[in-house]
């Protein structure tokens, strides 16, 4: 349970201790907003707690809406991204949690923070990077809005996007004996980061590769798609602050446990010889590493990864199990509570 706070307007609370969001926590402060909202009613079919907001469209047609924002020197940074990179992995991330739920996007809304003194090239490089990334994707940047600021450039963008009702894909469908599966190699971002900061030792191809999965994911559309037409997933997530992390909000929302078979776990070659030379856990940084942009997924077909036709890596790692939302790593019958959290923006 979250802390309760309070606030009166007009009333003097000087004497009230001060909750500081790093004494909060990322998750506990939505919790604490969620605290807050009433039930879903009217067109709202779902609000907070999964990767989109779904709004009915009317007949069998929902419209999912979800935003992202990015921030200069805590998400980015323009000596290691080029303009037009940033600009395509803001919407990349955004398409990330439409492919969650198992939608085709649309339409795009930014917001832009910047400057007086910024460079107005590289906001144009930006948005071109986004257009044509945008295009690949047959979303169209539809609007936004524009503000100065006297600190770090800030991108906010609104992702739209369209699913039959009775195929969107929720956080809380998982059930016991369900199979859990992922998409790709998580962990590969993190080791990016790190190798743009400085750390590296790995091959020059390997090193690209790394980059490339950190500066230019690739959202998993097509495979989210499939996942819902095909009614295979039972639910789904967009692998954003870790995977172990983001597997714990499937278990909490679905009310279940999570047993992850550690040796299951999809380790790409490049994050191996990563982890030899720097010393690093590849364990700990598949499920702990953060941005990038999977999908992971429960689904009663054990079989799945070997029926399935993906052109990116698919992998069974897991089972559902009663509980009361947990992860656990090891074999049922032996195993251990994953203590991680995601990544969390007020931690210290």
């Amino acid at each position: 349970m979250w802390p309760t706070l309070t606030w009166s307007p007009g009333i003097d609370d000087a004497t009230e201790k001060t909750m500081r969001l790093s004494d909060l926590g990322e998750f506990e402060l939505i919790d604490l907003i969620t605290h807050h909202q009433p039930d879903a009613h009217g067109r709202l079919l779902k609000g907070i707690g999964d990767d989109c907001a779904v709004i009915d469209g009317g007949g069998n047609s929902a419209t999912l809406i979800t935003v992202d924002t990015m921030v200069e020197g805590v998400h980015f940074s323009l000596e290691t991204s080029t303009p037009e990179g940033l600009g395509a992995k803001l919407l990349a991330v955004n398409l990330s949690d439409i492919a969650a739920m198992g939608g085709t996007p649309t339409e795009v809304f930014l917001a832009i923070s910047a400057s007086p003194d910024s460079d107005a090239t590289i906001i144009e490089r930006m948005v071109g990077g986004l257009q044509a990334s945008g295009a690949r994707f047959g979303v169209q940047l539809a609007g936004g809005d524009t503000t100065a600021t006297d600190g770090p450039l800030v991108l906010s963008l609104t992702a739209v996007g369209a699913c039959p009702v009775d195929e969107v894909v929720y956080r809380s469908g998982a059930v016991p004996g369900d199979a859990v599966y992922v998409t790709g190699t998580p962990g590969d971002s993190a080791a990016g980061l790190a190798v743009s900061k400085g750390v590296d030792g790995v091959t020059p191809a390997y090193r690209e590769m790394l980059l490339r999965r950190h500066l230019r994911p690739e959202p998993r559309l097509e495979p989210g798609r499939d996942l819902s037409t095909r009614k295979v997933a039972s639910s789904m997530i967009d692998v954003s602050d870790g995977l172990g992390g983001d597997l714990r909000h499937i278990c909490r929302a679905s009310g279940v446990d999570m047993v992850i078979d550690p040796d299951r776990l999809p380790i790409s070659e490049a994050l191996g010889a990563f982890c030899d030379t720097s010393g690093q856990n590849p364990i700990d940084m598949v499920l702990g590493g953060g941005e990038d942009y999977e999908l992971a997924f429960t689904t009663c077909n054990h079989n799945f990864a070997v029926e399935a036709s993906f052109e990116c890596r698919l992998s069974y790692i897991g089972t559902v199990t009663e509980g009361v939302g947990e992860v656990r790593i090891g074999t049922v019958g032996s195993s251990q509570r994953y203590e991680k959290k995601g990544f969390d923006h007020y931690s210290r």
